[in-house]
């Protein structure tokens, strides 16, 4: 699935700051633009596991916190290799989970079905949360499940980053 930023401005992950004041560009920070770009980070993640890109260097994963980054995959359920349902993973934990996954379940892809993002807080640090449906295929084979997530983003050190992410599964939104 592809995500464009708006028309006619570059999409820079890194997000210059000015250097006397530390005040953000209001156009590289507008709602929209923001919007776009950090649903455009959630798509490459998608697209990662998709095309069984798990280097830490693929852009699925370079916008991501390693060191605060927490994820809780509660759609996955009774197939967490590790048998920690519920319980946080690291950025590393949540990446070797993965992976363990689509060895285990080859057909595993996900299809993101629709996206909001919400800005919280605007200052020198922001942060906001990108709200997603999506189906899982795969696990186990022949099953499609419908669940949703919420990856929180903050500003630091000096770009948008992922810091957390909690899912929900379909059956536990009824």
């Amino acid at each position: 699935m592809k995500h464009d930023v708006p028309k006619g401005r570059v999409c820079d992950w890194t997000c210059a700051m000015k250097a006397d004041d530390r005040q953000m560009s209001d156009e590289m920070f507008s709602n929209e633009f923001l919007a776009a770009q950090l649903e455009a980070h959630v798509a490459a993640t998608s697209d990662a596991v998709n095309n069984r890109g798990f280097k830490r260097s693929s852009p699925g994963w370079t916008y991501m916190a390693p060191k605060k980054y927490r994820a809780k995959f509660s759609w996955i359920g009774p197939y967490l290799p590790y048998g920690l349902e519920g319980q946080p993973l690291s950025f590393e934990e949540s990446l070797e989970m993965q992976q363990d996954l689509v060895a285990k379940y080859p057909e595993f892809r996900l299809r993101i079905v629709d996206m909001t993002t919400q800005v919280k807080a605007w200052s020198t640090a922001g942060e906001a949360d990108v709200c997603f449906n999506f189906e899982v295929e795969g696990i186990p084979p022949g099953i499609v499940k419908r669940a949703m997530a919420v990856t929180t983003f903050e500003f630091l050190e000096g770009r948008w980053q992922a810091v957390a992410c909690t899912s929900l599964d379909g059956a536990m939104m009824i």
